[in-house]
C-alpha cells in the first residue's frame, strides 16, 4: 500500500518539473536511519542517481520514551534538532544534491521499554 500511494504521490510531484510520460527508471528506499550512527550507504546511493528516494520510515530516530517526550516543554525543539542533524549530514548531504525527489511517510514505533498500562 505505502508502495503504490508513493507511486502516485512521486508522480505528480515530478510532473511538474520533468516530462509527465517519461516513466522513472531509478528508484530508491531507505528506512530505519540513525542520526547518530554511521551512514555509509549514501555515497553508493547518490551514485545511483536515482530520480525518486522514498523514505519509508525512520528518516531519524527519537529515541526517548514516548511519554516522557511528549510532556517535555522543548519536545518539539529535540525532534527538529534530529531531523536537521540528519539533513546536515554530508553523506546525505550528497543525495540532497542529486536532482531526486525525497518523499516519504513518517513512522513512529513505539519504544520495546515503555510499559503502557491499561
Amino acid at each position: 500500500m505505502v508502495v503504490c500511494v508513493a507511486a502516485v504521490l512521486a508522480r505528480s510531484m515530478i510532473a511538474d518539473s520533468t516530462d509527465a510520460s517519461k516513466s522513472l527508471t531509478r528508484i530508491a528506499f531507505g528506512s530505519c536511519n540513525h542520526q547518530n550512527r554511521p551512514q555509509p550507504l549514501w555515497p553508493a546511493i547518490a551514485e545511483y542517481n536515482p530520480e525518486l528516494f522514498i523514505w519509508l520510515g525512520d528518516v531519524v530516530y527519537n529515541d526517548i520514551h514516548l511519554i516522557a517526550f511528549f510532556f517535555r516543554e522543548n519536545a518539539l525543539d529535540l525532534m527538529e534538532a534530529n531531523y536537521r542533524k540528519q539533513k546536515l549530514h554530508e553523506g546525505y548531504q550528497l543525495l540532497l544534491n542529486t536532482k531526486a525527489t525525497i518523499i516519504g511517510t513518517w513512522v513512529r514505533v513505539v519504544s520495546q521499554n515503555l510499559t503502557i498500562h491499561t
